[in-house]
């Protein structure tokens, strides 16, 4: 199960509300009101609205469709850079878009032939954020997206978190022979080396095909 912010430690703002497209406006503002006190530009303060806006117009459209508990809460906090907004919901709702328990939406840049049309707003939302997650947990149903600060000028890069790096055939990671803390990459065919500190080390072990840069980057984070 993938880690969410809906737990007892949760520190940010939340509000809870009944989902009626009269209540929408409200939860619009707590987003506007807490990029902006967090310091996002005006730029990524819409860019954020606007995913959020969608998210809660599929929330709301999926609920009036079906006889399910007509509540929701959002929640946004801050991890170091990243702005976390966790939207819950009843499991009955039936926004989930797969049966799995933990789904993460594609990125943007997705190829359109592979784009199923009856998740196309999900692809719309990622235009605007950098992680997009379904998860399942303790009956309900979290809808997670995040958003990474980055300086204006860095705004329009394209941003890589969302990928899953491998290394190429030939290379390995070996930690240090003379008993420190770091290590190197080599290639073996040419035998060049790359020195590593024991956070960089850290990290790039982590580099398996499997695991995603964003996942790597909190972890080394958290590490120290």
């Amino acid at each position: 199960m993938q880690q969410s912010d809906m737990n007892q430690d949760y520190k940010g703002v939340e509000l809870n509300f009944p989902i009626e497209t009269s209540w929408l406006p409200t939860a619009n503002r707590l987003v506007a009101d807490y990029t902006r006190n967090e310091g996002f530009n005006r730029r990524m303060r819409n860019m954020i609205c606007l995913a959020v806006e969608e998210a809660l117009g599929k929330l709301t459209e999926c609920a009036q469709q079906c006889k399910a508990q007509q509540w929701a809460s959002i929640r946004l906090r801050m991890e170091d850079d990243c702005l976390i907004i966790a939207i819950a919901y009843s499991k009955d709702i039936p926004l989930h878009p797969q049966e799995e328990e933990t789904y993460n939406v594609p990125t943007a840049d997705t190829d359109c032939n592979e784009i199923d049309t009856n998740t196309l707003w999900l692809h719309v939302i990622m235009s605007y954020m950098d992680r997009m997650s379904f998860i399942i947990l303790n009956g309900l149903q979290i809808l997670e997206m995040k958003k990474y600060r980055r300086a204006e000028r860095k705004e329009l890069q394209t941003w890589v978190l969302g990928r899953v790096p491998k290394f190429k055939e030939g290379v390995t990671i070996e930690p240090a022979t003379d008993g420190g803390e770091g290590g190197f990459i080599r290639h073996i065919d040419s035998n060049a080396l790359i020195m590593l500190g024991a956070a960089e080390l850290h990290a790039v072990m982590h580099i398996d095909g499997k695991t995603q840069i964003d996942t790597i980057y909190m972890d080394a984070i958290r590490q120290g």
